[in-house]
């Protein structure tokens, strides 16, 4: 089990969901969707080349859609916000979730290109998949 601090529960003005030790999973909102280039990151060819999206320009209003599209919980979403960084960097998600098969596919998205974003997917992941397995009850993770 990895343990978490409840310290330091806002990481500028994101309120954080699941606080690690190099990245806090913040809870998405509006203003990121504003003011973070969330939009852009899938019109990035480098970003998007083994993606479903970059078929199509995506917009700050396409980007807004998507986010309200969150509110019907078919989908389990958070920011990544490093925490060497005042941005947010990525996304993470599960999606596909089943209950009754007890099933999810977790897909992650770098939107900010760093030498090195390896620790922060890594950390990402391990803390999205926990918390999928101990608090949402499922059983496997694709």
């Amino acid at each position: 089990m990895i343990s978490v601090s409840t310290e330091g529960r806002e990481a500028h003005s994101y309120s954080v969901f699941i606080c690690g030790e190099t990245v806090d999973l913040c809870v998405p909102s509006k203003k990121a969707v504003f003011e973070e280039d969330w939009a852009d990151w899938f019109n990035d060819e480098e970003t998007t080349r083994y993606l479903d999206q970059g078929i199509f320009p995506n917009t700050v209003e396409d980007q807004l859609d998507f986010y309200e599209s969150l509110k019907e919980k078919s989908r389990f979403l958070l920011l990544i916000k490093a925490k060497s960084r005042d941005r947010i960097v990525g996304v993470i998600s599960l999606s596909g979730i089943n209950m009754f098969k007890r099933n999810a596919q977790i897909a992650m998205v770098f939107g900010v290109k760093e030498s090195k974003p390896t620790c922060y997917a890594l950390e990402s992941m391990a803390r999205v998949t926990e918390h999928g397995f101990e608090k949402m009850g499922l059983e496997r993770i694709y």
